[in-house]
């Protein structure tokens, strides 16, 4: 019998304290990290939750094998530092939370000193403790950070005074390799943000955000805790080819918080950001016992038009029923904190669950299934059955063969447009099959007519948003880097702002970080992972929308490696921006040559009617009111009310 549970400190009904820790296939690690806590932690009631982050089956195996008092959570796959710890939390009870890695190993009397900090010391928020080496030289005794983005971790490079060192102060920063809140806090802020997958910066931005509710950071000298470093972010970064990681979430983080890193500079009293308030996950009463609805997908969830697509819909039948996203591998619900936030939605009373455990629902009432294929990668679920194909992609014979089954039993198809569903006849017309296909056009999230206003647009500003990804219908950020290339040699003064979030997977974060190589000087600016309030500030500053997916391809040949439909060029049509979009794919059904923006088949078009609207004030204007009314047609409100239309009809 361990020591905790000799000395009754092991609480897993009614803890104090919940230590969460991360595994991935590290389980050796993590069984001496937990022989530490057993041994040296003494003071409160705690649990201990073991989050294995999709190691292989053997790792896994060996920490089953693992004999003592903790409480063990497997994710099937790798959910990455913040949403693995988010699952953790989710998983525990206690007031207080801890992070802990798995290559942190605990000394004697090291929680209490990190407990009596929250609860003691002034406006109290956080607290970390004293990080050693294993050879006992100072790693870290909180940290600061540059007003560029840069963290500097006290005593890890230069030595610090014992004055300095031997006491407890506040700093900007602990690292969560140990790092202690309180629920509560955690739960206002949202947890760790989403937008730092896969790692690095996540712990930064949680203890800014602790920072802006009012509250400071503590280090906490008399808690000793000897830290490996990287021994299990070094192993994954290296096998996923992940070296892109921390330049890229620096340059997230300082999206941010730059403004507020420059402006304490001056004044240390400088305003912080404040984040949104988390969501409601309350369903209310009313719905108690209210029909279920279910939104399946695939798809991670991250910030995306598909996401958005899905989650609107599942938000239109929240007054009717009780509604569930379903995937197909855990995530916890500060991850719908994440997409409210970041693609400005209301998704209050709205639950998480997998696909796997609807069966614990009972019946569903309406099933939405989310795909990229002509079939339905699940059989129906519901009373009534819609398959949303955002495009039927290419698929073998075989394929189709072990998925046709699953068709039987939906009631319509539903498709973003007309582009796609001519896609879908013609792939469904190879099997001499018919189906019910509705289009239904993404919603587009519009400016308020009170709120909208226009900015000084001096010199050119050119917009364009999208994923920065490799493969199918990318965005092809490159070609719009050449055209920028091309238009300053013809001198005419514009940026190019590029908007987008970044799939947390190595070959994306090496396209990313390619596509910054090739703009090397140019007036190219990147905004990875903007934040909401940004995008729509660069949108009303912008005259002109670029978007270049499907460039140089026939529709004909390749029509999935055209744009489906464009969500993000209606939404700078309605702040206004001219767009200029290649002349095949969905984005032709509203962007009429002349009228409500441009078409163009090569860069010189590209470069040469942007040049055109550059020099024609008036002929901007017009284009811009016309672009302006054409995308009221995509509004939310209409996309609701004909979801709710389709789906209860």
């Amino acid at each position: 019998m361990n020591t905790a549970a000799t000395l009754g400190l092991y609480d897993p009904v009614s803890p104090e304290v919940s230590i969460i820790v991360l595994n991935l296939n590290r389980s050796s690690l993590t069984a001496r990290c937990l022989r530490s806590l057993w041994a040296k932690t003494t003071g409160r009631r705690y649990e201990i939750i073991v989050v294995d982050n999709g190691s292989d089956p053997d790792e896994f195996h060996l920490l089953e094998r693992i004999y003592g008092d903790f409480r063990l959570v497997r994710l099937p796959i790798n959910r990455f530092f913040g949403e693995g710890n988010n699952i953790g939390v989710q998983a525990s009870r206690g007031k207080y939370l801890v992070f802990l890695n798995n290559d942190a190993f605990v000394t004697e009397n090291w929680l209490e000193p990190l407990i009596d900090a929250l609860e003691r010391e002034p406006q109290a928020g956080g607290a970390g403790p004293k990080f050693l080496y294993p050879e006992g030289r100072v790693q870290e005794a909180g940290a600061f950070v540059r007003s560029d983005g840069v963290v500097i971790q006290r005593g890890k490079r230069h030595e610090l005074a014992a004055s300095d060192l031997n006491h407890t102060t506040i700093v900007d920063y602990c690292s969560a390799a140990c790092f202690a809140t309180t629920r509560e806090l955690f739960d206002r802020v949202g947890g760790f943000d989403g937008n730092f997958e896969p790692a690095y910066y996540e712990d930064t931005d949680l203890c800014f955000k602790i920072a802006s509710l009012g509250r400071f950071i503590y280090y906490c000298h008399h808690s000793v805790v000897h830290h490996v470093e990287n021994a299990t972010a070094a192993s994954l970064i290296a096998k996923l080819g992940l070296n892109r990681t921390v330049e890229i979430n620096q340059a997230k983080f300082n999206a941010r918080w730059g403004s507020y890193l420059k402006a304490r500079v001056a004044d240390a009293n400088a305003p912080m950001p404040q984040p949104a308030p988390p969501r409601s996950r309350q369903v209310p009463a009313r719905l108690s016992t209210a029909p279920i609805a279910v939104f399946h997908t695939r798809f991670d969830l991250a910030p995306g038009g598909g996401e958005r697509y899905l989650l609107t819909a599942a938000a239109a039948l929240r007054g009717t029923h009780r509604v569930y996203v379903a995937t197909g591998a855990p995530y916890s619900e500060y991850r719908l904190d994440f997409l409210a936030r970041e693609l400005s939605l209301d998704l209050d009373g709205i639950s998480l669950t997998t696909y796997d455990e609807l069966w614990k629902l009972g019946a569903v009432d309406i099933f939405v299934h989310l795909g990229n294929m002509q079939l339905p990668f699940v059989p129906p679920r519901g009373r009534r059955n819609f398959h949303i194909c955002q495009f039927p992609f290419p698929t073998d014979l075989v394929h189709n063969a072990a998925l046709w089954n699953n068709f039987e039993g939906y009631d319509s198809v539903i498709v973003y447009s007309r582009f796609v569903q001519e896609a879908y006849v013609a792939r469904l017309n190879a099997f001499r099959f018919e189906a019910d296909i509705r289009v239904l056009a993404p919603p587009v999230p519009l400016p308020e007519a009170t709120t909208f206003v226009r900015k000084q647009r001096d010199p050119l500003q050119i917009v364009s948003i999208g994923r920065f990804f490799v493969g199918h219908h990318n965005k092809r950020h490159d070609v719009m880097i050449d055209a920028m290339r091309q238009l300053t040699d013809k001198d005419v003064d514009a940026e190019l702002h590029l908007i987008g979030s970044i799939p947390p997977h190595p070959e994306h974060l090496e396209h990313f970080a390619t596509l910054n190589r090739i703009a090397g000087d140019l007036p190219v600016r990147f905004h990875p992972n903007a934040p909401p309030e940004q995008v729509r500030d660069l949108l009303t500053r912008a005259s002109i929308y670029w978007h270049a997916t499907g460039f140089e391809i026939d529709p004909r040949l390749r029509p999935d490696v055209c744009e489906h439909f464009g969500i993000s060029i209606v939404e700078a049509m309605a702040y206004g921006c001219i767009p200029l979009v290649v002349a095949n794919g969905g984005p032709v059904e509203f962007v009429r040559e002349g009228d409500t923006g441009f078409r163009y088949d090569t860069i010189g078009e590209l470069i040469t009617k942007t040049r055109h609207l550059a020099a024609d004030q008036p002929a901007l204007a017009s284009i811009s009111q016309r672009a302006r009314t054409e995308a009221q047609k995509f509004g939310e409100a209409v996309f609701v009310q004909r979801l709710r239309d389709l789906v209860t009809g």
